[in-house]
């Protein structure tokens, strides 16, 4: 693996966007601060190891990453010093799935989706680099759990954000090339100008 351009082989990236536990952490906080649900009563889905579901009678929410569409096409930006990095830029609608429980789950529910209309709260979303695009239908989808009905709504969430990576590229800044040709050679330097 190369450290950066001036040796050949793959490049990995030196910074990049959050995904993952990164992402749903921060999530977690935004649910948790618009719902005012204990942090311990908003989940991510699919951890590895569940815990167990809170009592019929208590109201919590799980979420977590549903689809990821990106841009086809990456924006890449070289520095013209040549001295900093490569950064390649690219669009992406995340789309999160929010699951509210208990006796109070369409309350919250709603609750949740009127917390974006206050830029306040979208504010925190853009101070970690995502927008809000939309937050969709609600559905009623209960689910029966020990042989009983729970009631579920579920809310679809869709986030815009651009991420950046940047990659350790380093522009040519001057080359010396010889042209060698029948007749003889020509030394040719080329400096490319900031």
């Amino acid at each position: 693996m190369s450290t950066d351009s001036r040796v050949a082989g793959y490049l990995s990236p030196i910074t990049a966007a959050a995904y993952d536990d990164a992402l749903d952490d921060f999530l977690h906080q935004v649910i948790v601060g618009l719902t005012g649900l204990a942090g311990s009563l908003v989940r991510p889905r699919w951890q590895h190891e569940p815990l167990q579901r809170p009592e019929f009678s208590v109201n919590w929410c799980s979420f977590g990453l549903t689809r990821a569409e990106v841009d086809p096409f990456a924006y890449e930006h070289h520095d013209p010093s040549g001295e900093g990095p490569t950064i390649i830029e690219r669009d992406e609608i995340l789309t999160y799935g929010h699951s509210f429980y208990g006796p109070n789950a369409h309350a919250l529910a709603e609750r949740f989706r009127d917390g974006f209309e206050v830029s306040q709260n979208r504010d925190a979303l853009s101070s970690f680099g995502l927008g809000l695009v939309e937050v969709q239908e609600a559905s009623k989808v209960p689910s029966i759990l020990a042989e009983r009905w729970v009631l579920k709504i579920d809310v679809p969430v869709l986030y815009r954000r651009r991420t950046r990576r940047s990659y350790p590229v380093f522009t040519i800044k001057s080359a010396g090339i010889e042209l060698v040709t029948e007749s003889g050679s020509t030394h040719i330097s080329i400096t490319n100008q900031p």
